[in-house]
C-alpha cells in the first residue's frame, strides 16, 4: 500500500520543533513522501509575520534529510484551517498517487510506532467499507478506569466518534468526502444555527449529540462551520461509517488555542487544565506495534456500530 503524508502547517514554531523530529523518528517514515502546506498570514495579525518565516525555515531544514519526496506549497494568503487541511490532503493523494494519506498537523505528536500501527490498520480494513478512517488518537481512557483494555497497546477498536488527532484515510473514502466538503464550502453561509438544528433531527444519534453540544452556544453554528473536525465528523457519521482507534494512543494533541499571542497561550494552558482529556493520557512514544500481535475489532462489531452510531 502506497502511503503519503499530508502536513498542513501554520506558524507555531514551538510545536513543530517537537512534532517534526518525532515524525522523522517514527519507524517506517523514511521513504514515505510528504506534502507540506504552509498556511498564509491572517489579515491584521502583524505578529504572525516573523513566526511564519521562522516556522517555514525550520520545517524545510528539518525535512531536508528525509529520504522520501517532499513537496511544499507556501501560501501568501490565509485560507483557514479547514480548507488548508483538505487541500493539502487532496494534493498528497494527487501528487504521490497514494492509496491512503496520513493526515497530521503542526501540533500532532506521534509515537515511534504510529505509522506501523496506522499501516497495519489500513491494510486490515481496506476492504471494509463500514470503516471511514483510522486514527492514532485515544482520548477515552481515564485514570482509575476499570476497563481491562485501557492502555493496552494490543487492542484496536471501533469508535462512534472521532477526534482528528493523527489519522489516515483511503483514496476511495476520501473520494466520497471531498465532493461533500466542496459543496458545503460553496454554500457555507447557508449553514446557520436553524439549518444545523433541522439537519440534526435527521441524523444518526451521535451526530445529533455532537451538534447539540455546539448549538446551545450562541456561536455554535460558527464553531461547526469553521472547525475542520466538526465538518468531517458530521459528514462521516451521517454516512454511518465508523473509525478504528487504538486503546493506547499513538498520537496526541500538544496544541490548543493555537495562536501565539500571550493571551492565546494563557488560554491554552487554562483549557488544558480544565479539559485534560484533550491530550491522551495513554499516549507513549515507545509503543512497539511491530513487535506485537494486534487484536483488531472484528467486522461484526464494526457493522453493528455502523448500523447505529451511538456512544458506547
Amino acid at each position: 500500500m502506497q502511503l503519503a503524508i499530508a502536513l498542513p502547517i501554520f506558524d507555531r514554531l514551538e510545536f513543530v520543533r517537537r512534532t517534526i523530529p518525532a515524525l522523522l523518528a517514527a519507524r517506517g517514515t523514511a521513504n514515505i513522501p510528504i506534502f507540506v502546506g504552509f498556511e498564509g498570514p491572517r489579515k491584521g495579525k502583524i505578529y504572525e509575520g516573523g513566526d511564519l518565516a521562522a516556522t517555514r525555515k525550520y520545517v524545510r531544514g528539518a525535512l531536508a534529510p528525509h529520504e522520501g519526496a517532499v513537496q511544499y506549497l507556501a501560501r501568501e494568503e490565509h485560507v483557514g484551517m479547514s480548507d488548508n487541511i483538505v487541500d493539502v490532503t487532496n494534493r498528497a493523494f494527487c501528487e504521490f498517487n497514494a492509496d491512503a494519506v496520513v493526515v497530521l498537523e503542526d501540533d500532532i505528536l506521534v509515537s515511534r510506532d504510529f505509522l506501523t500501527f496506522t499501516r497495519r490498520c489500513l491494510e486490515r480494513y481496506a476492504d471494509n467499507r463500514n470503516v471511514f478512517a483510522v486514527t492514532g488518537s485515544c482520548t477515552y481512557c481515564s485514570e482509575g478506569t476499570t476497563d481491562p483494555h485501557c492502555y493496552d497497546p494490543h487492542w484496536v477498536r471501533s469508535c462512534a466518534w472521532w477526534l482528528t488527532i493523527g489519522w489516515a484515510i483511503w483514496r476511495n473514502r476520501w473520494g466520497r468526502f471531498f465532493p461533500q466538503y466542496a459543496a458545503w464550502k460553496r454554500d457555507r453561509a447557508a449553514w446557520t444555527r436553524a439549518a444545523w438544528e433541522r439537519i440534526a433531527q435527521n441524523y444518526v444519534p451521535d451526530v445529533r449529540r455532537h451538534l447539540a453540544r455546539n448549538l446551545f452556544r450562541p456561536d455554535g453554528a460558527k464553531i461547526i462551520n469553521e472547525r475542520w473536525g466538526g465538518v468531517i465528523n458530521v459528514c462521516r457519521a451521517a454516512w454511518q461509517r465508523v473509525i478504528v482507534a487504538p486503546w493506547a494512543a499513538r498520537s496526541t494533541h500538544i496544541g490548543w488555542y493555537g495562536e501565539n499571542t500571550p493571551q492565546a497561550k494563557a488560554a491554552r494552558m487554562k483549557s488544558t487544565a480544565e479539559h485534560p482529556w484533550y491530550e491522551s493520557k495513554c499516549f507513549k512514544d515507545d509503543w512497539h506495534t511491530e513487535d506485537i500481535d494486534l487484536v483488531f475489532a472484528d467486522d461484526e462489531e464494526i457493522a453493528r456500530r455502523a448500523e447505529y452510531q451511538g456512544f458506547a
